[in-house]
């Protein structure tokens, strides 16, 4: 089912013009304990996967639950949601004088006006 999601990620990439050199694809999956009300994410190495099965994903989820909320249940852990997701290098926009760099990483737009002043 992953490799599934991974090739519908990368042919959109590649329908967008991203080559398959340029394109990187990660998968996660959202983990809970049996009918809790919350997951966490956790990313998944398919090679890994492959090789080793769900029960180490099952171990990484209860490690990190025990490192959030400092217990551990003796219970199944589900798989709610997975995931691929496509990733590629951008380009950095140009700047220009009417640009500045924000410190959230972002870009923020802004003109300079001038006023016209009548003697």
């Amino acid at each position: 089912m992953l490799e599934e999601l991974g090739k519908k990620a990368s042919d959109w990439l590649t329908a967008e013009g991203i080559g398959r050199a340029q394109q990187e694809i990660r998968y996660e999956g959202d983990f809970r304990y049996y009918r809790q009300g919350y997951e966490l994410h956790i990313p998944i190495d398919l090679a890994a996967l492959k090789a080793k099965g769900l029960a180490p994903l099952g171990e990484q989820f209860s490690e990190m639950h025990d490192r959030y909320y400092k217990f551990r249940m003796d219970i199944p852990v589900e798989i709610v949601n997975l995931r691929a997701i496509g990733v590629t290098a951008t380009p950095s926009p140009a700047r220009s004088s009417g640009c500045r760099r924000t410190c959230a990483s972002g870009w923020s737009w802004s003109r300079r006006r001038r006023r016209a002043t009548g003697s």
